[in-house]
């Protein structure tokens, strides 16, 4: 895989949705040739979420729908946390899907914090 690298200095950071309704994070950076925007099409917007059984909730919380939309996880992976046990790393098409999930699956009992 080849890695495209680009010196400059950060201008500003957004996102905006694509035709599939995902995210696609966008840079803008001040270069030697001026102000270039380069486009991040594989970031999909996660959060953490510590549970009483990672392994066993994987599956429940893919599962779930939220919202009018209906909208699911996009992937969840367990992560080992320094300061904790296994915690979730949830994956979502787009932030919108993300802040109705999170707030329903907090909701939930097996849900430590």
């Amino acid at each position: 895989m080849t890695k495209n690298t680009q010196k400059g200095i950060l201008l500003d950071v957004d996102y905006f949705l694509n035709e599939q309704n995902e995210a696609v994070i966008r840079l803008y950076l001040k270069t030697e040739k001026g102000i270039s925007v380069f486009e991040d099409k594989k970031y999909h917007p996660y959060f953490y979420v510590l549970v009483d059984d990672a392994k066993k909730r994987i599956d429940e919380i893919k599962k779930l729908e939220f919202g009018q939309e209906k909208a699911r996880a996009r992937d969840v992976v367990i992560e080992k946390k320094e300061s904790s046990s296994e915690v979730l790393k949830v994956f979502f098409k787009n932030t919108q899907d993300l802040k109705i999930a999170r707030d329903e699956i907090i909701k939930n009992s097996f849900v430590l914090d």
